[in-house]
């Protein structure tokens, strides 16, 4: 987590909290019942996740297959960023 000081007086601090990869799965279990605006994005970041299964480690390459369905993940989630902005609570 992330502590981060507000740049003029009259604004809020605010917090980061990232999680990557397979670490984040309990957290999307978790809060993946209650999501609304957010659902549709946590379930393509389960299936993203999904592929990391896939992965044959250090110094091996990617299947053409996974890199493309993660690319394809990828450009789905944006997309969705995308469509959210604007909307309260969507960033």
């Amino acid at each position: 987590m992330t502590e981060n000081s507000p740049k003029k007086e009259h604004h809020q601090g605010w917090s980061d909290w990232l999680l990557q990869g397979r670490a984040g799965i309990p957290f999307l279990k978790d809060v993946h019942p209650y999501l609304v605006v957010k659902k549709e994005q946590s379930d393509l970041a389960f299936e993203l996740i999904n592929t990391y299964g896939t992965n044959p480690g250090r110094g091996h390459r990617l299947s053409r297959e996974v890199k493309d369905k993660r690319l394809e993940l990828k450009e789905k989630l944006h997309s969705l960023k995308t469509k959210g902005k604007g909307l309260r609570g969507s960033h």
